[in-house]
């Protein structure tokens, strides 16, 4: 998302491990595929169902809960006008200006919050977790 050093970060002096899988919702595999570093702000705005419960639970504060999804928002936008192409490769016509609903703008684009794309086809006991080929 942005280069970002700890001894900047807004909240935290470190930076936290986020994974990154990718999911099969037909056979119910999920691969891990990498470990990404992002300062605590990122972190929590990717994980919005969880700081919408913290805020519930009077855990996190309300100015600090829109500050997270403000530095989040402005982190996605820039990407999304900077560099986001469509998937045959082709640049967007139309730059990303926040005035479209975000899945009409980029429909190839998943993001926290918004719908999956497809529902889950596989029974709760064909889920499984490979980590580095193992199972």
């Amino acid at each position: 998302m942005q280069e970002f050093y700890k001894t900047s970060a807004k909240y935290h002096r470190w930076l936290e491990a986020h994974e990154v899988y990718d999911i099969d919702y037909g056979t119910g595999r999920v691969e891990m595929t990498e470990i990404c570093a992002l300062c605590h702000s990122c972190h929590q705005y990717i994980h919005d169902g969880r700081i919408q419960k913290l805020l519930e639970q009077g855990k996190l504060s309300f100015e600090k809960y829109l500050d997270i999804l403000a530095h989040g928002e402005r982190i996605v936008k820039k990407y999304l006008s900077e560099v986001a192409v469509n998937y045959r490769g082709q640049a967007w016509k139309q730059p990303f200006e926040g005035t479209f609903p975000f899945q009409d703008t980029f429909p190839d684009v998943i993001v926290p919050g918004l719908p999956r794309p497809v529902r889950s086809s596989a029974e709760w006991n064909e889920w499984h977790l490979v980590i580095e080929g193992r199972e």
